[in-house]
């Protein structure tokens, strides 16, 4: 029997909740970088500081995919993007709460490891309604999503700011956390086409050649995806003398660039390899990387935002996408959750180097850095790319 929520049949039904899951997910992480330079000043924190804080939800994040190694193949999934959406809108008031620097870390860090419920969960459930010739599609379509999400959450952050301060932007997207929370119980009803979970504790994963390979060209994108929330924001305001709105200006177009970009992107990447596409994608983000602490305008920074919502972020969905093509079902969850946890551990031991370099070097000299690293993570995927 066919179920229909919107019109919409089975698989794509699981497809739109799961994204409009993701987009929140995202906003709530997104809403913080157009004030972080506010809450820096606030607090008076220093960049080692400013990094940690900023950090600390992909820590939380972290903690939660690798925890998925042993939970996902025991959690229902349908209540673990449900207890997503919870964490999120609840750690999202928190933080608006917010009266110290420990408090901000804390809330943060919970809301993070809500979101790592999501990801893991949802990824999860659309590949087992998608055959794996539509995953590519499927999951460009999910990632926009994401896109979407960090083009309201910068919106959020910048215009409620202006408007009434930072701490409302949380209680803002508190809000829609919750909204969604009601979407997903409803959306999600009698969408599960698996088995029921068994209770085991059985560690199910899939790490072989083409799977480690990808860990670097993973970590790369994922230092670059998450540390531009933090040394943008910073970059733009301290250096540049942008404004907080600005800086919400510029990540919702670089999120709406993606938005646009990804279905296409996701179906190319199956015509032409998911590997080679996101090669192509770290050559052109180092570039990107390297020339950003020189632009000072208005037009250079709007192409530059085109640049970077075109390929970093498509990179990480590319590889996601590909590591559900190499994995049985049983070890899916498990093994999303432990290879991008690494990437998003190797990524937070970087944060907190870079925020070292930052107050002893400058801003412009992460970047740099960053460039490297996304260099040389293309030249080790293409040199141990499977033959």
């Amino acid at each position: 029997m066919t179920f229909r929520f919107l019109g919409l049949s089975l698989k794509w039904r699981v497809l739109v909740v799961c994204t409009v899951a993701f987009s929140v997910a995202h906003a709530c992480r997104l809403v913080l970088s157009p004030i972080l330079p506010l809450a820096k000043a606030e607090f008076n924190l220093n960049y080692l500081q400013t990094s940690i804080f900023s950090s600390s939800f992909d820590l939380g994040y972290a903690v939660g995919l690798l925890s998925m190694a042993f939970l996902g193949n025991i959690l229902e999934k349908k209540r673990m993007v449900m207890l997503s959406m919870l964490l999120v809108a609840v750690m999202s008031t928190y933080t608006g709460l917010a009266s110290s620097y420990w408090h901000l870390l804390v809330s943060r860090l919970l809301g993070g490891f809500g979101y790592s419920l999501y990801l893991v969960a949802g990824i999860s459930v659309i590949s087992d309604h998608f055959m794996p010739e539509e995953r590519g599609k499927s999951m460009g379509f999910h990632s926009t999503g994401s896109a979407f999400g960090r083009f309201y959450g910068a919106l959020i952050g910048g215009s409620v700011t202006a408007m009434l301060g930072w701490r409302e932007a949380f209680y803002v997207t508190s809000l829609v956390a919750a909204s969604v929370f009601i979407l997903v119980w409803v959306g999600l009803q009698r969408t599960r086409s698996e088995e029921a979970p068994s209770v085991s504790f059985k560690l199910h994963m899939n790490l072989d050649r083409r799977i480690v390979s990808l860990v670097p060209p993973q970590s790369a994108a994922t230092i670059f995806f998450i540390s531009m929330f933090t040394f943008i924001p910073l970059q733009m305001v301290e250096v540049a003398g942008f404004s907080a709105e600005a800086v919400g200006f510029f990540f919702a177009v670089t999120s709406i660039t993606t938005v646009v970009a990804n279905p296409f992107i996701g179906h190319l990447s199956d015509r032409v390899g998911k590997r080679e596409a996101s090669i192509l994608f770290l050559v052109v983000g180092a570039a990107l990387s390297f020339i950003f602490p020189y632009i000072r305008f208005w037009g250079h920074l709007i192409l530059f935002s085109v640049g970077l919502g075109v390929t970093i972020g498509s990179t990480i969905f590319i590889l996601l996408a590909y590591v559900t093509e190499v994995t049985m079902p049983v070890s899916r969850a498990p093994t999303l959750g432990v290879f991008n946890g690494t990437a998003v551990g190797i990524t937070l031991v970087s944060m907190v180097f870079f925020g070292h370099v930052a107050d002893w070097l400058g801003l412009g000299v992460v970047f740099h850095i960053q460039a490297l690293i996304l260099l040389a993570a293309a030249a080790l995927s293409y040199a141990y790319r499977p033959l």
